[in-house]
């Protein structure tokens, strides 16, 4: 924080806050010539660990722009039928090179497969099914380890596409389903987005929807959808409950951690009313935040968006947003850090609006970059040359990870990435495929601001692996194999309907394995099998799973005739180092018992617990009543609470006492006065020689 004062300016040192800058580096592209309409992606298409451009000219020819030292080289596949409404990419036939999809008006779903050496590409028409297409991703949607297609209808339902296997698709509905809950033609799909909105490491969907000429709120073509996923293959409509359903013709929606609190929120672009910033609770609920944010003025002086991301454009540690428009400008908004919002629009050298972008490291210097276009309307790429801005800031850190499944699919999509240290928490998730047709790098991208260190790094896979990665190198890019650094726990789950039991895995290795011996006699091979057992009874159940983590076995005693069979579940609270538990079980327990990892246990139902130093826990929990008993294990990040530098001062003449305001105990501070003078003092009272303007900085 800075104060202006005849005798001296004050300010908390801590993330650095640098001013948006951006030269014009369009020469380096390799087709530089090229004029997108809406869709256009960043992604890493030769398989170098470089962000590459991936740009449909005029809407129709496929053009790649590859990062090479200096600039770019290029490659050109030629023209695709149709104009193009859309583009995501992914490895989907696990071949290490990365696959284009597109579509646009009813002219074919169109796949783009990269040859062995990624140097060349065939297409494919993944299917009939007439289709007007706008939003697409690329999502495990299944999580079975093969990368599913979703697509955006602008006319009807819109439609998923199971991979199965090598790059195969097939439309599948058992996939998901996602009609409206206000029954309707299921038309008005727009912008989609595949991320877990609600902390419970499944993968849900978000779509935008807009129906031009629907003027009634209510109608079922334009009420946004939100389909929350349960983890076995159920999807239900949400959107109202959650509070993301904005009662606004919508076009795109992002979901980022703008607080670093460690959930997912949410900008929506809506066209026939100020677009909208929301905040997560922490559970799973949103509030309208936009009034707070300072957005508004500027929301409304660009006019209607087409494309949102959230990115930290200035590596300070907080979200930033860009916001691009059909109307009168586009926005640049830097992230305050305490929930307001500053445009910087002219951070861009150009007078004129950018109409589309996509974002990504385009120089490789841990900052990141925009390839912008500047079309008219939806989808024309008017008459302008797209322009590659690079972000010439370089104050303050960064850190980057590059994802490679090996149990999960093979870019980690739908992964979640944490990253600990003097800020608290940092999150980020691996998508393919974003607001209105993007595709922003798959490359994790982390603003440190003047941090000197991490702490760890947590990876949430698809498949349920933990990694966590302790101390890794800032200012690099760290390429993490899934299970390189597991975090193992071992779980299994039942549902008891008399003598029939179901029984699911939820151990977190990896698991491709299974030997299931159900205490009877009776042994299974499936990763969720259902036994029949012939009588009533106490059985003893044992799950053995082997996996990318290593094999381990699980072993539980379950009342097969009783109706309140308990299914322990807990959730956790931090607040640094301190963390609430609160019992979460079905069935009635009477009996609790925690084990923290730390060795300490508690037979409280909801403890609350202090760990003495930061770390990743194994914390088990065990919930039982007279029909038996159920385990439950998790792996827990515990990280200090951020320190909040602040201090105050008062003024004498030239004599200046000052004090700290730190947010939590610390063990020592270091100002520096801004005149060459230093004190280590907690409120140190200074004398300076002369009047003047001076920087004070208070480092804890």
């Amino acid at each position: 924080m800075k104060w202006q004062l005849l005798l001296l300016a004050a300010c908390c040192c801590g993330f650095a806050h640098a001013q948006f800058s951006f030269s014009n580096q369009s020469s380096w592209l390799f087709n530089a010539a090229t004029k997108s309409g809406a869709p256009i992606g960043v992604s890493d298409m030769n398989g170098d660990g470089l962000d590459d451009i991936v740009r449909l000219d005029q809407g129709q020819t496929l053009r790649i722009d590859y990062q090479a030292p200096g600039g770019f080289t290029g490659f050109s596949y030629g023209q695709l039928l149709g104009n193009q409404w859309s583009l995501c990419i992914a490895d989907v036939d696990k071949n290490g090179y990365n696959d284009v999809f597109s579509g646009g008006a009813y002219n074919g779903l169109k796949l783009l497969k990269a040859n062995g050496s990624g140097t060349n590409y065939t297409l494919t028409t993944i299917s009939a099914l007439p289709i007007f297409l706008q939003g697409s991703n690329f999502a495990d949607i299944n999580n079975d380890g093969l990368i599913d297609l979703f697509a955006c209808h602008d006319d009807g339902i819109s439609q998923a596409y199971r991979n199965t296997g090598a790059g195969n698709y097939v439309a599948d509905t058992s996939l998901i389903y996602p009609k409206s809950t206000v029954p309707s033609d299921n038309s008005g799909n727009y912008g989609s987005v595949w991320m877990d909105y609600n902390n419970d490491g499944h993968l849900d969907l978000y779509i935008s929807k807009c129906r031009i000429g629907v003027t009634n709120p209510m109608d079922g073509r334009r009420l946004n959808l939100l389909f929350k996923n349960d983890g076995f293959g159920n999807f239900t409509e949400v959107a109202q409950q959650a509070g993301l359903r904005p009662l606004a013709q919508s076009w795109a929606t992002d979901f980022a951690d703008i607080d670093n609190d460690g959930d997912l929120d949410c900008f929506i672009i809506t066209h026939d009313g100020t677009s909208k910033l929301y905040t997560n609770n922490n559970f799973g609920t949103f509030i309208d935040i936009t009034a707070q944010s300072g957005m508004t003025q500027a929301l409304v002086t660009a006019g209607a968006g087409l494309q949102v991301k959230f990115e930290d454009f200035d590596n300070d540690g907080f979200v930033d947003l860009l916001y691009t428009s059909l109307g009168n400008n586009h926005c640049l908004f830097r992230n305050n850090g305490d929930y307001t919002f500053t445009n910087y629009p002219n951070a861009f050298p150009t007078a004129l609006r950018i109409h589309t972008a996509a974002t990504g490291d385009l120089d490789n210097d841990g900052y990141i970059d925009v390839i912008a276009g500047f079309g008219n309307g939806y989808n024309s790429s008017g008459s302008t040359p797209d322009m590659l801005f690079i972000n010439n800031n370089t104050s303050n850190n960064y850190f980057k990870v590059r994802l490679h499944g090996i149990a999960s699919n093979i870019n980690g999509i739908g992964a979640r990435l944490e990253v600990y240290g003097p800020w608290g928490k940092q999150i980020r998730e691996v998508r393919s495929g974003e607001s209105y047709g993007i595709h922003t790098s798959m490359t994790k991208h982390f603003g440190l601001g003047q941090a000197g260190f991490i702490d760890s790094l947590v990876v949430r896979w698809p498949s349920g692996v933990v990694d966590k990665v302790v101390n890794p190198t800032i200012n690099s890019t760290l390429v993490l194999d899934e299970a390189s650094f597991c975090v193992p726990s071992l779980n299994f789950q039942v549902q008891i309907s008399q003598n029939e039991v179901g029984f699911s895995d939820e151990s977190t290795i990896g698991a491709n394995q299974w030997v299931w011996n159900f205490g009877d006699g009776a042994t299974s091979t499936q990763a969720n099998p259902v036994h029949e057992y012939a009588e009533p009874g106490f059985y003893f159940v044992c799950l053995q799973v082997t996996g990318v983590c290593g094999t381990g076995q699980i072993c539980k005693t379950i009342n097969v005739n009783c109706q309140q069979q308990v299914l322990a579940d807990f959730s956790d609270q931090a607040d640094g180092l301190t963390v609430t538990f609160e019992d979460q079980t079905f069935g009635g327990p009477s009996q609790w018992l925690w084990d923290f990892g730390d060795g300490t246990t508690s037979t409280e139902q909801n403890p609350q617990h202090t760990f003495t130093s930061p770390g990743v826990y194994q914390v088990c929990f065990l919930a039982g009543n007279n029909c038996g008993s159920s385990q439950v294990c998790q792996a827990i990040t515990v990280a200090c609470a951020s320190v909040e530098a602040g201090f105050s001062y008062v003024t004498d003449n030239l004599s200046v006492d000052f004090s700290s305001n730190a947010n939590f105990e610390v063990a020592s501070y270091n100002w520096s006065f801004g005149d060459g003078s230093t004190s280590t003092e907690q409120n140190p009272s200074h004398v300076f020689a002369l009047p003047g303007s001076y920087t004070v900085c208070l480092f804890h």
